[in-house]
């Protein structure tokens, strides 16, 4: 399962999201990219240069949540 899947199926965002509910990669595609970077052996560092309120935090939450979870199966 990739971190978008994951997010996709797992992730809720609250009350005071601007889209509150599950979270849904296809609402901000973008963090499609970086997400599954984030799996990938090769890379090493991800840098997000996206403008003000464009996912950022949730992007990475959905990275860590990922991590977390993957982790805590192990």
């Amino acid at each position: 399962m990739t971190v978008a899947q994951w997010a996709d199926k797992n992730r809720v965002l609250d009350l005071i999201s601007s889209k509150p509910g599950p979270w849904r990669t296809d609402f901000t595609p973008y963090t499609r990219v970086p997400m599954e970077a984030f799996t990938d052996k090769e890379i090493e560092r991800i840098i997000l240069v996206w403008g003000t309120q464009s996912a950022k935090t949730e992007c990475i939450n959905n990275m860590i949540g990922y991590a977390v979870i993957r982790t805590l199966a192990q």
